[in-house]
């Protein structure tokens, strides 16, 4: 959808930069700041809810969400859609300090926000009435109009009060009326609840049984601008029209105190508003035909026309609509119900609703940049989980908590006392009005038949008018007729021999004579009517002074009911500020109970987990002990054999190299031997050739055996050493074997224990766990209501069906095909196509058709997920319809089905898992997945074989589809 050019986004951030302060002083307890020539910062109206907030907060503030959440939530919040995959890649790689900022300027602009906002606010004014008189469509077609043309919302109420049916071309203007039958008791009611936040219906007949805000003067004071209006609709083949009477009072009596009041029309605890003076006291623009019932009267002063300008200058008339607007985009309203805001169901935050309410008002009542501003305030910001407070903060809170008790304590008294205070001033009013009765009964009595004294006596004086009138008549016709007859006789005397003008001035003498008969007997008539007239005017003033007489005494009472009235007004202020006082301490007091369990559960389970975690990682510890000293006494009896066999062959090795090694030496020492004694004898004979070769041959073998001796004593070395070490490692070996038989048994003797230690810490754990879930759970809820957490909300009907339709690519298909079923129809040009008007006009009507592709799969929604028509539409349920519906029926399944240019077809082409697991979520959640999904999403598509990869994807986007992350905003 396109933005709409016509709304300008408010900046939420003074543009203005500040100049450093040239002096600061004290005087009489003021700060003073004295600027040259600067422009101060001017709070924004987010900044100003957020300072309302903080003052309002009693634990530690909570952390902001982080990009994904807060990114989902301003999508739903508000365009009613989550944003897609490549939106959430693009906010969330932007790492510019101001892109929440931005993204809310952006979407707040967004032609989706304004259908999103006129489908709340057609919900909420309609809730879902049927087409009796005007065709819905119509209705909501003006709404997002108007929206997008920057009306505002007193201008919307303005114009919905105004229209009464009769120009067919902006008749569902008048739809908010007609299809509620003009009907005033339901126009009243649906005007408290919707307009200013009170539900009075229980108010007409009496001061309300439950709620003592609501009274029955204030409904019927509501109802007075309503008590004309009717619908017209003689013809049933005609249009109905809404009618309204030009006069008509509205009066009542209690059913249960038959304590009677008239009421000019009044906002509830206003004054009454009294009715513009019409110029010539005429009534009608077009009067009441008695003879003609298809003529609709039109009453020049309308009393439903003086009920817009009430409205938009009453307190509540804002507040109700903060609150509603705060609920669309926090997920919930600061006073719930919306329908019941009084002193007994005050907001959460009254301060923060006042100021919520001022800045709306500031801002003309334009509901876009309210929107904007509520975006930007930290309590939408919020993250949904709660996080402990700090050691430090404990303390401090703790302090608070008795003080806060304390307090509570104090003003539930004061609230009780002048809650009794306020019973009795109405039990007083009461009494008053009931010992005033008999005088004012005998004034009104008295008043009544001066009353009726009077009508007779201004009959008795008409009918003397009315003689007196017939008199002149016959007077007058009398003379007429005189000069007539002279006038004929005059004639005769010239024309005697004219017997026509004879008998023609006798017929004058005759009427003449007749009339002046009448006249006689008229006058007769007239003095007896002004006797009986003298009479009735006698008796009217005998019955004014009976009224007279009677009148002191009524005032009297009167006085005393006045009186009465402002002493039961004064203690009826006091205890409804009383009850709010002590209700805000009471919840204060709550969640700062419910902070500090939250704060004592967290520090007690502290040490439990870390105990927890100890002995998990003692048994981990022993486990793995037990594993290694199994294997290494495995490994060690495995290499026993081998071992064993080594020394066993190293000692039969070693044998034969000693007797190598003892028959080298004793071959050395042979010839060593007789290479010495060779030696002597050559001493003694040097010149016998023969003995010296001898000698030199001996002297040869000596050396060559002391080589073989030492080579046999290296080989008997090496043997004995690896004879050596062989002995060696197999004792090592049986060493190394008894000690991992030992430790195994050990710590299998100590793996029951630890086991053990294990499973007792778990449970300790696990029950401090249990008690900070509970007490997390509690701290939620009280939080969420407070705002100091951001609220579970579900999502409505029509922006579930957007959702879905978004995420899985449907409405871009919708939308397509709208498209190409407009150029089909309309064949545009290359020059219609260059043409910026000609593409805004197909633009606009592709959105209209797309609409119209849309509405089918719309209505089903609100058919399966929506309350009942004509009540409240923001209560949660499931059904079992529900669930058939998403389990079996052909839409949805055929939404994430293989096929087409659906999410699952996109999914189907990615190469591997882990792409398909991030584009899955970033497009349903919006949000990457965790580990662990990335690994499901693994595991089911390795689950089935390659040409069913499309129809497990189709899985497993229904199954995020149907999950709660996707049927709730938090």
């Amino acid at each position: 959808m396109e933005a709409a050019p016509s709304l300008v986004v408010r900046p939420h951030v003074s543009r203005v930069p500040l100049v450093p302060v040239t002096a600061v002083r004290r005087a009489g307890g003021l700060l003073m700041v004295v600027m040259l020539g600067l422009r101060v910062h001017a709070q924004s109206l987010h900044e100003k809810i957020d300072a309302a907030m903080d003052a309002a907060r009693v634990g530690p503030e909570a952390p902001a969400a982080d990009d994904a959440t807060f990114l989902r939530r301003a999508g739903l919040a508000l365009t009613g859609m989550p944003p897609s995959a490549d939106e959430a890649r693009a906010f969330f790689s932007d790492a510019a300090p101001d892109k929440r900022a931005k993204l809310i300027a952006r979407l707040t602009a967004s032609r989706e926000c304004i259908h999103h906002l006129t489908v709340q606010l057609d919900v909420m004014l309609m809730e879902r009435r049927a087409e009796m008189h005007t065709k819905a469509a119509d209705w909501r077609r003006w709404l997002e109009d108007s929206l997008a043309a920057g009306k505002t919302w007193d201008q919307l109420v303005r114009e919905m009060l105004a229209a009464d049916g009769s120009d067919e071309k902006s008749r569902h203007v008048a739809r908010w009326m007609l299809e509620r039958q003009a009907e005033p008791n339901l126009l009243t009611r649906d005007a408290g609840r919707l307009f200013l936040g009170s539900d009075l219906a229980c108010a007409q007949c009496h001061d309300h049984p439950r709620v003592d805000d609501y009274t029955q003067r204030d409904y019927h004071g509501l109802a007075a601008f309503f008590g004309r209006t009717s619908l017209f609709q003689p013809d049933a083949a005609k249009p109905a029209l809404v009618a309204e009477q030009a006069t008509g009072e509205t009066a009542w009596t209690s059913v249960f105190t038959k304590i009677s009041g008239s009421t000019k029309p009044h906002l509830p605890g206003a004054a009454e508003i009294s009715e513009p003076v019409i110029a010539g006291g005429e009534l009608w623009s077009v009067a009441p035909n008695e003879k003609d019932k298809n003529v609709r009267p039109v009453p020049k002063q309308s009393r439903r026309g003086l009920l817009g300008d009430a409205l938009v200058n009453d307190p509540a008339f804002r507040r109700n609509m903060a609150n509603r607007v705060w609920g669309m985009v926090m997920g919930r309203c600061l006073v719930e119900p919306p329908d019941y805001l009084h002193s007994a169901n005050p907001p959460v935050h009254p301060a923060v609703l006042e100021t919520a309410a001022e800045g709306l008002a500031g801002l003309k009542f334009d509901l876009r940049p309210f929107m904007q501003e509520l975006a930007l305030t930290k309590t939408f910001a919020a993250a949904f989980d709660p996080a402990p407070p700090q050691a430090a903060d404990r303390e401090q809170l703790k302090a608070r908590v008795t003080e806060m008790d304390e307090a509570a304590g104090k003003l539930q008294v004061e609230s009780g006392r002048l809650g009794v205070a306020f019973t009795e001033s109405v039990e007083a009013l009461e009494e008053e009005h009931h010992a005033a009765q008999p005088a004012l009964d005998a004034f009104a009595k008295a008043s009544a038949a001066h009353a009726e004294a009077g009508k007779a006596a201004a009959a008795a004086e008409a009918e003397c008018r009315k003689s007196e009138a017939a008199i002149a008549e016959l007077t007058e016709t009398a003379r007429l007729l005189r000069e007539a007859a002279a006038a004929g006789d005059a004639a005769g005397k010239a024309a005697p021999e004219d017997k026509e003008l004879a008998a023609a001035a006798k017929t004058f003498h005759d009427k003449l004579a007749k009339t002046e008969t009448d006249t006689a007997a008229a006058g007769k008539d007239l003095a007896a009517k002004k006797d009986a007239a003298a009479a009735k005017a006698k008796e009217a003033e005998a019955a004014r002074a009976a009224a007279e007489a009677k009148k002191p005494a009524a005032d009297a009472v009167r006085e005393k009911i006045t009186a009465a009235e402002k002493k039961r007004d004064a203690a009826d202020a006091a205890k409804r500020t009383s009850r709010v006082a002590a209700l805000q301490a009471e919840q204060r007091l709550r969640e700062a109970r419910a902070v500090m369990v939250f704060a004592n559960a967290a520090e007690t389970a502290a040490p439990f987990q870390a105990e927890c975690e100890r002995t998990r990682a003692a048994v981990t510890g022993l486990e793995q002990s037990i594993a290694d000293r199994k294997a290494a006494a495995g490994a060690g009896l495995e290499a026993m054999p081998a071992l064993e066999k080594q020394v066993t062959e190293t000692a039969a090795a070693l044998m034969p190299a000693k007797q190598a090694m003892e028959a080298a030496a004793a071959q050395w020492n042979v010839l060593n031997e007789a290479a010495g004694k060779a030696a002597a004898v050559i001493t003694r004979l040097p010149q016998d050739a023969g003995l010296q070769t001898a000698a030199k041959t001996l002297q040869a073998r000596a050396e060559q055996a002391v080589k073989t001796r030492e080579a046999a004593q290296k080989s008997l070395t090496e043997r004995e050493a690896a004879a050596a070490s062989a002995a060696a490692a197999l004792t090592s070996g049986k060493a190394a074997l008894e000690n991992a038989r030992a430790g195994l048994a050990a710590a299998e003797q100590s793996l029951p224990a630890a086991l053990s230690a294990r499973t007792e810490a778990e449970a300790k754990a696990a029950a401090a766990l249990s008690e900070l879930a509970a007490a997390r759970q509690s701290l939620a809820a009280t939080g969420s209501t407070t705002f100091s957490l951001t609220s579970l909300s579900a999502l409505p009907p029509e922006a579930l069906c957007w959702s879905i339709l978004r995420v899985t690519g449907t409405l871009d298909q919708l939308r397509e095909s709208a498209a190409k079923e407009w150029d089909e129809k309309n064949k545009p040009s290359d020059a219609d196509k260059a043409d910026p008007a000609k593409q805004a006009v197909r633009a606009a009507a592709v959105e209209s058709l797309t609409l119209e592709k849309v509405k089918p799969h719309e209505e089903q929604f609100v058919r399966l997920f929506a309350n009942s028509a004509g009540q409240p539409q923001n209560d949660f349920f499931a059904t079992a319809d529900q669930v058939l519906y998403f389990e079996n029926a052909g839409a949805v399944r055929s939404w994430t089905g293989p096929g087409g240019n659906n999410l699952t077809a996109r999914l189907t082409k990615l190469p591997d898992a882990g792409a398909v697991a991030e584009e899955l979520y970033l497009n349903v959640l919006t949000r990457l997945p965790s580990a662990e999904e990335t690994a499901d999403i693994a595991a089911l598509l390795s689950a089935r074989p390659p040409e069913q990869k499309n129809t497990a994807i189709s899985d497993a986007v229904w199954a995020l589809l149907t999950s709660t992350e996707f049927r709730f905003r938090h």
